[in-house]
């Protein structure tokens, strides 16, 4: 039996809001959900975290801000380390820069318990209890990297092309792991069918490359952990995948939603329980105008309390927690 903490759109970083003796808030809330992240897990316990992408909200900012939000990014996977194993997997281009995550290499290295990730391929991690897991990383999507592959090529010829080299690499991924040991696909893309930040549902490459449940079927892994979109959810067709979502609320399409992050425990017959613990999030209110003609996104609410530990989401058992 394994157990897996599966995070990820971390989104380190300053948004518009209010400041906190000259810090600014947003920021502060998102520190504040990694830190209760890493206290959950205490409690839960883990044999492996794995961190799905976007771990910075902006790959290009000033100095002074950037080494901030590196040094928030280090300190919170030192103290999942401690926990357990981390594997942490680069999201989409204009999060997470080669830069950003060439200086967490750098800060990391050394630690064997801590895995940086930025290209395709499978990675073996051992536990701290002497198990064996296979981690298939498909990172996000440079998609200047593959318009060089492939020019000229108008948008909707490009998302075609894109989605089939997806496929392949899933599919070729697969075929590198050891069919004897359990296997997990991390990646950073849109599944056709997932229900979106906005309520609306997936279902073309209209936009961008995607990934399609049979896809996911024909490699066959006995996990899948998606990091992209924001709603936390399983994705409904496809055994065993599920979105992390983001551990905070960051835009307007947020309201409402909870944020936080799974555990699943892979059982040896390769049976998969999942539980979402939700963290605290400053939330997103709608407030009318006056004539009701239009209306206006407010961050307005205080910061959340820490949920008790009876408070999660079951994946079976429905929404038990307060609000």
């Amino acid at each position: 039996m394994i157990r897996v903490l599966h995070t990820g759109d971390l989104h380190i970083g300053s948004y518009p809001g209010p400041e906190k003796n000259g810090e600014n808030a947003r920021y502060l809330d998102t520190l504040h959900a990694l830190d209760s992240l890493v206290c959950t897990a205490l409690t839960t316990g883990a044999d492996i975290a794995i961190i799905a992408g976007d771990v910075f909200h902006q790959a290009r900012v000033w100095s002074d801000r950037g080494l901030k939000e590196n040094r928030a990014a280090v300190n919170f996977i030192r103290k999942l380390a401690k926990i357990c194993p981390v594997v942490v997997m680069r999201g989409t281009p204009n999060h997470d820069s080669d830069e950003q995550f060439n200086m967490l290499r750098t800060a990391l290295e050394g630690d064997s318990s801590i895995t940086i990730v930025t290209e395709p391929g499978v990675q073996t991690i051992h536990t701290y209890t002497g198990a064996t897991v296979q981690v298939a990383c498909l990172p996000g999507f440079d998609r200047g990297y593959y318009r060089a592959k492939h020019p000229g090529l108008s948008k909707e010829e490009e998302n075609e092309v894109f989605t089939k080299a997806i496929t392949e690499m899933i599919l070729g991924l697969k075929a590198q792991c050891n069919p004897y040991e359990p296997s997990i696909l991390v990646s950073h893309f849109t599944v056709a069918g997932c229900n979106m930040e906005s309520g609306q549902t997936a279902f073309f490459s209209q936009f961008e490359p995607i990934v399609y449940p049979d896809t996911l079927a024909a490699a066959d892994f006995d996990l899948t952990c998606f990091g992209h979109i924001h709603r936390p959810q399983q994705l409904e067709g496809c055994k065993n995948a599920f979105y992390c979502g983001a551990i905070s609320q960051f835009n307007f399409n947020d309201e409402g939603q909870k944020r936080g992050f799974w555990i699943h425990t892979v059982s040896d017959d390769g049976t998969v329980n999942s539980d979402f613990e939700e963290l605290p999030t400053r939330e997103f209110l709608t407030i009318p105008s006056p004539d009701e003609a239009d209306c206006v996104m407010l961050l307005c609410l205080p910061l959340k309390p820490a949920r008790a530990k009876g408070g999660t989401i079951r994946k079976n058992g429905g929404d038990n927690s307060e609000r």
